[in-house]
């Protein structure tokens, strides 16, 4: 029997009806919540009409319809150079971002975490890949992100339920990763950069009367009063007039805007104000529920910013960057193409009466006349100048200086020649890359946090002690594993307990470069681990013993080089603990002499058999000179 999936959003608040607020403060807060979203929307009023604009440069859509100057009909073309950018950044972004596996990295802060941040990136790995949808939501977003400056993550907890005539039933609830428009969300107008020192933030969703009812069902939303919208937006409506599209159906008939405000208001009277969710409808301007703010302390948004503004939320998109060239070479790459239309046309002058005036000329036609070469002669209507291209080139060079892409004619990161040195193209490539940290490093951290914030989701319901999260736990790492994580979210040490970053750490990193920089650590630590064998058994060597003096030295000598060797391994973009590779030789010997009894001279005794077994390589074979011994 065919059944319908039906989604939610479920905020794990589990709020009694009595920690509702009295209907005199709804009230006031009704007044001052919608007053704030209408503000904030002339506010911005002027941005939009940009964001409209850089939506019509990117589909290459001339700014007027028809071109009459400087004459009629004259070439109407665009010119799409922050099209061309925004791919070539876009495209390196999702490649840098998803190239690498895992795509996302937990890193304990502590050795008690060790053991359970394994199974947290287990966790992890299975949610990016088939639960939270990181990999659709990144591309919406990052791709709103290089266009108009600014990207929005939304990471709701979504309930999924299967109904037929004759059951309902669950068939998933997990947290998902949503990419919110940004014409979508709101906040104060001249808010800071950092989110989550505004007052208040919300985005508005647009819903069927069959979606409102069913969130109103399981949520307790109070729809009395609600209206239909009749508008939505600028913005948006540009977005679907591009993609030659328009809402259809029940949509179009039965549209309501839904308004989900996390605010900061004293409903209570007493001075401080309470973190609060707010539902509503924006056309009737009632409030469907008020409860406190069940995502723990935090707002399920994360932001990421192209170009920052100082001091401002809303960044600068790459195709806005752009867009004085783009009119600048849409004009001249015009005018070069209308001159090349007139030099190959002519004007025609003649004696009056020999010749019509509203005679047209083709190609072969004939025209009779009594004296041709003096009642019918052509005139140049224009000339060929070279200079235009030119021109249209020294506007592409600004045009890359401005976007950090080196070749815009072919959407490149660096135009380098086939010839080109290795040294030489891996310094352009990472000069170029340089002007893109800041754009990546914004992507990188707010995806991070998107999936950071999977996690809180499923905090807040083991916090509520939910059985169905600690089965799927169970499930996904096993019934030991599983257990584990569960009770570690249920404690407040899980917040301070791992860091959890993408793996990319910057936009220069590939697969070539990866391995390249791979070998050449192997090759780094291979050395470093050498030579520290040696002064080991120069130090604590039995049958040779050293001065008191000596022996001192060779300690700091081999400190000063574990420093070293952690401020170098820190240079390397894929190594994120090198504490895991540094040797600190007092805390073994300081470590093995409490614990156990061992002396410094059996620590070298071992430390020698050791480095004898790497030389002999397992077959006799010494290593290779800089690397490890297997």
């Amino acid at each position: 029997m065919a059944g319908s999936n039906l989604q939610v959003i479920t905020p794990p608040d589990d709020l009694e009806v009595d920690r509702r607020p009295p209907p005199a403060s709804l009230s006031d807060l009704r007044d001052w919540f919608f007053w704030e979203i209408e503000e904030a929307r002339n506010a911005r009023a002027h941005i939009e009409h940009v964001w409209r604009d850089v939506l019509r440069m990117y589909e290459a859509i001339p700014r007027h319809a028809t071109r009459d100057v400087p004459i009629p009909g004259a070439p109407n073309l665009e010119v799409p150079i922050g099209a061309i950018a925004a791919d070539a950044i876009y495209a390196q972004a999702i490649d840098t971002i998803f190239q690498i596996s895992p795509i996302v990295t937990v890193r304990p802060t502590g050795d008690e975490f060790v053991d359970v941040g394994k199974s947290l990136q287990r966790l992890i790995n299975w949610g990016v890949t088939n639960e939270w949808g990181l990999r659709r939501a990144a591309e919406h977003t990052i791709l709103d992100d290089v266009q108009l400056g600014t990207g929005i993550y939304y990471i709701p907890f979504v309930t999924q339920t299967y109904k037929t005539m004759t059951q309902e039933r669950v068939t998933w609830a997990a947290p998902q990763i949503h990419s919110i428009p940004v014409e979508d969300f709101y906040l104060p107008g001249s808010s800071p950069p950092q989110l989550t020192h505004s007052r208040w933030a919300a985005f508005i969703r647009r819903m069927t009367l069959v979606q409102l009812q069913v969130s109103a069902k399981k949520l307790d939303w109070d729809l009395d009063g609600i209206q239909k919208t009749g508008s939505q937006g600028f913005v948006r409506d540009r977005r679907e007039r591009l993609a030659k599209t328009r809402q259809s159906g029940e949509s179009e008939t039965d549209f309501f805007e839904v308004v989900e405000g996390h605010v900061s208001f004293d409903i209570d009277g007493d001075g401080i104000p309470e973190d609060l969710l707010v539902i509503g409808d924006v056309s009737s301007q009632q409030l469907l529920r008020v409860t406190p703010n069940p995502f723990d302390q935090r707002w399920p948004f994360e932001t990421m910013t192209y170009q920052a503004r100082a001091h401002m939320f809303y960044g600068i998109g790459v195709v806005e960057m752009l867009a004085a060239f783009e009119d600048e070479a849409s004009e001249v790459h015009n005018q070069r193409t209308l001159n090349m239309i007139l030099a190959n046309s002519r004007m025609w002058g003649g004696k009056a009466g020999h010749i019509d005036e509203t005679q047209d000329v083709w190609p072969n036609k004939i025209i009779l006349s009594q004296n041709p070469k003096e009642d019918f002669i052509p005139y140049q209507m224009g000339d060929v100048y070279p200079s235009s291209l030119d021109a249209e080139q020294i506007i592409l060079a600004y045009a890359e200086k401005r976007s950090g892409i080196n070749d815009l004619a072919t959407g490149r990161g660096a135009g380098l020649g086939t010839r080109t040195p290795g040294i030489t193209a891996l310094t352009a490539v990472q000069s170029v890359n340089q002007r893109f940290t800041p754009a990546f490093d914004a992507k990188r951290l707010a995806t991070a946090a998107a999936v950071r914030q999977c996690l809180y989701r499923y905090q807040e319901r083991a916090l509520l002690n939910d059985p169905a999260v600690r089965r799927k736990f169970q499930r996904i790492l096993g019934d030991e594993q599983g257990i584990r994580v569960f009770e570690l979210m249920r404690s407040r040490e899980f917040d301070d307990g791992f860091f959890v970053e993408l793996t990319a750490s910057s936009a220069s990193i590939n697969r070539d470069a990866d391995r390249q920089n791979a070998v050449m650590l192997s090759n780094l630590l291979g050395n470093y681990y050498a030579k520290l064998l040696e002064l080991m058994m120069l130090v604590a060597n039995p049958a040779q013993p050293v001065s008191p003096e000596v022996r001192k030295t060779g300690l700091k000598i081999i400190d000063a080089a574990s420093e070293a060797m952690d401020r170098t391994i820190r240079t390397f973009d894929l190594i994120r603990d090198p504490e895991t590779f540094v040797v600190r030789v007092r805390d073994v010997f300081e470590q093995e002499a409490n614990q156990s009894g061992v002396q410094p001279a059996q620590i070298a005794d071992m430390m020698q058999q050791f480095a004898n077994i790497g030389a002999q390589g397992g077959n006799g074979a010494a290593p290779a000179e800089g690397g490890l011994p297997i």
